[in-house]
Formats: structure tokens, C-alpha cells, sequence
């Protein structure tokens, strides 16, 4: 499937618009800003992209209570394109404690990576994940491409058990002796922990790879 036009999700104390934007224009895409109150039930753009630098409880609870979340769910239930970047990527994933009083009382996300739960990586005396870092387990290598580091810059995170990896795993980083979680991949979205905006040409080779593996 050719990408030729992409649509973004704008959600209030989302940030990274802009240079998310930016970035799939210098790809060659044509890019649509769509806000949380669209009531389409479907975009008419190849692939809709959640970015974000924010938190997931403040946008779990924007998006509960806006239109777009019908076109969220039809747009996961019919499997079309869709890339979600650092905290879009973790509105994909089941359920994260950011901001939880408790552990047990996770927030539930989107669950197109229904393996996946964020926790705060300071619970597990990790230092909060910030810099570049190359990706293992073959993400880049299965791409046709060439090992490079990667711009990471979040708190809340999943560090695998190495005895039990989840099946949307696409691949991971090593910080401080612990293996976490960098990008996964389900039917077509694509989830990255990692900011390819920020990750100058790697990460401009890295999207243009994955925006050729759609179906």
C-alpha cells in the first residue's frame, strides 16, 4: 500500500505536533492536523498518527469524552495504517500508571498492543530513559537497514521478562541492564517508544521503511 497522506491526532496537552508534522512533510506525505473533536467515523488520508509529549492519564480522559474516539476504534478494529510516537505509542498499549495512586488502578488505553502495560521504570530504580540508543532484537536489521541510535525521552515504560516476551514486540533497548520496550508492531500500527522526529536521519530511514510495510 502506497502512503501519500497522513492524518494527525490533536489532543489537548498532547505536544509535538508540529515537528511530527514537519517531519512526515520532509517524508513526502501531505499532512492533515485533525483536532480531538472530529466526528467522522473514518479519515480519508492513507494513515492517521498519534504523536505526543505529554501524559496518558490527561489524554485517556480527553479522549474518553471526544468524538474522535469512535474513529479511533473503527480506525483499529478495521486494521488501517497507523503509528503511534513515544506517548501515542503508549495510548496503544493496555494500560499505564502514570499518575495512578496505585499500580492496580492502571488506566486502560486503546489496546492494539493488549501485551503491553506501561509502568514508571523509577519504581524499578531506572533512571528515566533519555538519549540516544540503538534498537536490538532486529527491528532495524529486519528493515534492510543499518544500525544507528534512536532519541529516547520518557519515565513511563515496560521493561520485558526476558523469559516471556509479548508477541507485538518489534524491538527494544538496553538502559541500565534492562531491556525496554522501543517499538511494536500489530497487523499495520506501528507503535515506537522513540521519537524518529528527533532522531535526525536515522529516523528519517527508519519511517521510510515502515511506511513501505503497510498492506
Amino acid at each position: 500500500m502506497a502512503i501519500k497522506t497522513c492524518s494527525i491526532l490533536k489532543v489537548p496537552g498532547i505536544g509535538n505536533i508540529n515537528s511530527v508534522s514537519v517531519f512526515f512533510q520532509n517524508l513526502g506525505l501531505t499532512v492533515d492536523i485533525i483536532d480531538h473533536n472530529y466526528s467522522q467515523r473514518s479519515i480519508t488520508s492513507d494513515l492517521l498518527i498519534l504523536p505526543g509529549v505529554g501524559a496518558f492519564d490527561q489524554a485517556v480522559s480527553v479522549l474518553s469524552l471526544s468524538p474522535v474516539q469512535g474513529l479511533l476504534r473503527s480506525h483499529i478494529q478495521n486494521d488501517l495504517p497507523l503509528i503511534g510516537i513515544c506517548l501515542g505509542f503508549q495510548l496503544l498499549c493496555a494500560s499505564s500508571t502514570e499518575n495512578c495512586i496505585h499500580e492496580k488502578e492502571a488506566l486502560q488505553g486503546l489496546s492494539v498492543f493488549d501485551d503491553i502495560n506501561m509502568i514508571d521504570l523509577t519504581t524499578l530504580n531506572l533512571k528515566i530513559n533519555v538519549g540516544p540508543k540503538i534498537l536490538q532484537n532486529n527491528l532495524v536489521s529486519s528493515l534492510g537497514l543499518p544500525l544507528e541510535p534512536f532519541y529516547f525521552m520518557h519515565r513511563y515504560g515496560c521493561a520485558l521478562d526476558v523469559t516471556n516476551y509479548p508477541k507485538s514486540l518489534h524491538s527494544y533497548v538496553l538502559h541500565q541492564g534492562a531491556r525496554i520496550i522501543a517499538s511494536c508492531r500489530r497487523g499495520n500500527a506501528w507503535g515506537f517508544q522513540f521519537h524518529p522526529e528527533k532522531s535526525g536521519q536515522s529516523g528519517k530511514r527508519l519511517l521510510t521503511s515502515v511506511l513501505t510495510s503497510f498492506n
